[in-house]
């Protein structure tokens, strides 16, 4: 699942914080105040603010969202009383409310309690019609439910059709904290495809928001501050065992760091958006080994790419890729592997890469790629094509396969190499 060029359930957990201002003033401070910050995420817990069944004074709020929030993904949330909220609501309010977030284009995320919804698969439906995710949610603030009882929670979730699980539980203690672990790890091994958020609340259940990556967990709540220095330690905290953005950032930072250890980064993307240009500098930067895979072909082959296709097919050259792919991946050390542009078009080396290492897709619009190409004699594939509608088309028709291969989406647009490289470098070395 793609939402604002991140792909939520792979790498670094994001980091949410939420948003919980009773009045249009105080939310629009709080938004500016987030839109400041290394955050990937802003949740309005619409509980806290009288008006969520008013269309008119909601859609001022996503308004004024969409204009200072820009590009963080935005989760919209009305958390009841019974699962730890602001409000008590019946269901037709509260399926009210729902809908009138879900057909604002601001919105990316509607939270959608699980117990509070009579017909989750018609309502979920719905939601989805208009373009948004949604995500499923269980709270208990008393206790941790057996596993049995959570799994069957999550099953409800999945049939009914959500995209994202989540399940916050209060732990009496630390052999609560490492269930709710080590049941999520397994959920996620058994399905990978389906991002989880689990959360033990709580000081003694703070390392399932530290280490949410080591068990599968996509998202991490954080809180911020309310005043004016980002390192001050008063800030607003929805739900209890919280930690400040930036302890949290550093130290998913780390963890992420650590986890892809030794495994190989692949360098995928569209023609235009830096594979080489961005390996090359990202290997020099980090004094990383570097493997421009088309390269590796032409030196076990010892003739050009053009000249195997030309005389022995592409079938022989696409088996050789994979073969020459997994040679690559299973090195058991780091190294940047810049992939071609049609080498994640096969499951065979989407699997192989996922499998073995860190994918990162390189993205831009149709516009960039044609301007940085558009002097080329060197594209073959845009002979006699060189035009932006013509990019557009060929990019369609890839980035599904693009985005199913990838762990990590970076945009290039407005991006300098040193900026892309600043970042890889930070989140991965």
């Amino acid at each position: 699942m793609i939402i604002k060029g991140h792909k939520v359930g792979y790498g670094k957990p994001l980091i949410c914080v939420s948003v919980t201002g009773t009045n249009k003033k105080d939310i629009e401070e709080r938004f500016h105040k987030l839109s400041k910050i290394r955050i990937d995420a802003v949740e309005w817990r619409a509980d806290f603010f009288d008006g969520f069944c008013d269309k008119k004074r909601v859609d001022e709020i996503l308004d004024l969202a969409k204009k200072i929030l820009k590009n963080k993904i935005f989760i919209y949330t009305i958390r009841t009383s019974d699962e730890g909220g602001a409000v008590s609501v019946d269901e037709e309010s509260y399926n009210t409310s729902i809908m009138i977030a879900a057909s604002h284009k601001t919105v990316d995320i509607i939270d959608c309690q699980i117990n509070s919804i009579s017909k989750p698969a018609s309502l979920f439906k719905d939601i989805k019609a208009k373009g948004k995710a949604v995500l499923a949610s269980f709270h208990d603030f008393e206790k941790t439910p057996p596993n049995d009882e959570i799994t069957d929670i999550c099953k409800r979730m999945k049939v009914a059709g959500a995209d994202i699980l989540k399940c916050a539980l209060m732990p009496k203690d630390t052999s609560d904290v490492f269930r709710v672990e080590s049941l999520c790890s397994k959920l996620h091994e058994n399905d990978p495809e389906t991002p989880l958020i689990f959360i033990s609340m709580g000081e003694i259940g703070m390392s399932t928001r530290l280490f949410a990556q080591s068990f599968g967990s996509c998202l991490s709540f954080a809180y911020a501050p309310s005043g004016k220095h980002t390192g001050e330690k008063s800030g607003q905290m929805s739900a209890p065992g919280q930690v400040h953005f930036q302890a949290l950032n550093g130290t998913l930072t780390a963890v992420n760091r650590a986890l892809c250890g030794n495994k190989p980064i692949f360098i995928t993307g569209f023609m235009g958006t830096g594979k080489t240009t961005i390996s090359r500098a990202l290997s020099k930067a980090t004094r990383t080994a570097w493997k421009d895979l088309d390269k590796c072909i032409e030196e076990e082959e010892g003739m050009a790419v053009s000249e195997i296709f030309e005389k022995k097919g592409e079938e022989y050259f696409r088996e050789l890729e994979s073969k020459i792919l997994k040679e690559l991946s299973l090195q058991g050390k780091r190294v940047l592997i810049s992939c071609g542009g049609g080498t994640p078009m096969r499951k065979i080396n989407a699997d192989i890469m996922k499998k073995n290492g860190v994918v990162l897709l390189l993205d831009a619009t149709p516009e960039t790629v044609f301007e940085r190409v558009r002097n080329s004699d060197t594209r073959p594939l845009l002979n006699g094509n060189m035009n932006v509608e013509f990019i557009r088309e060929l990019m369609d028709k890839r980035r599904p396969f693009y985005e199913d291969a990838a762990t990590h989406i970076i945009v290039t647009d407005g991006k300098s190499i040193n900026d892309i490289v600043k970042i890889l470098k930070k989140e991965y070395f």
